[in-house]
C-alpha cells in the first residue's frame, strides 16, 4: 500500500475486507489476521509491498483480554473505549489533546 495510489489502495482494502469476511464465515476460523509487509526488514521474503491474511482456529489470549477489557469498559462507562481514547479525549481540553494530529467535521486523527 505504501507505493499504491488512492484507487489502488481502495481496491486492495476492499479485497482484503471481502476475503476476511469469507474466511471469518468458516466454522473453524476464530481469528483473522491481516499483515502488510514491505521489504526484507519487515520479515518478508518479497521486496515489493504485499499483504497476507492468516486465520487461527483460536482467539489468542492477547485478543481475548483486549475484547474482555473493551466489554468491561463499555459496561461501566456506556461507551466504546476506542472512541473515547482516539476521538473524544484528543478533542477535549485535557492532556490527551496533545495526541490530536488532524481534525475535520467528520474525521479525527490522533
Amino acid at each position: 500500500l505504501g507505493t499504491a495510489n488512492s484507487n489502488e489502495t481502495l481496491y486492495v482494502l476492499k479485497a482484503l475486507i471481502g476475503r476476511g469476511k469469507a474466511l471469518a464465515a468458516e466454522p473453524q476460523v476464530r481469528q483473522v489476521l491481516f499483515i502488510k509487509q514491505y521489504g526484507l526488514l519487515s520479515g518478508g521474503s518479497l521486496v515489493h509491498p504485499h499483504s497476507q491474511v492468516i486465520t487461527l482456529p483460536i482467539v489468542s489470549p492477547d485478543l481475548e483480554k483486549r475484547i474482555n477489557c473493551a466489554a468491561e469498559f463499555y459496561a461501566t462507562e456506556g461507551q466504546c473505549a476506542a472512541c473515547r481514547t482516539l476521538v473524544q479525549d484528543p478533542l477535549g481540553s485535557g492532556p490527551s489533546r496533545a495526541r490530536l494530529v488532524y481534525e475535520t467535521e467528520r474525521f479525527v486523527a490522533s
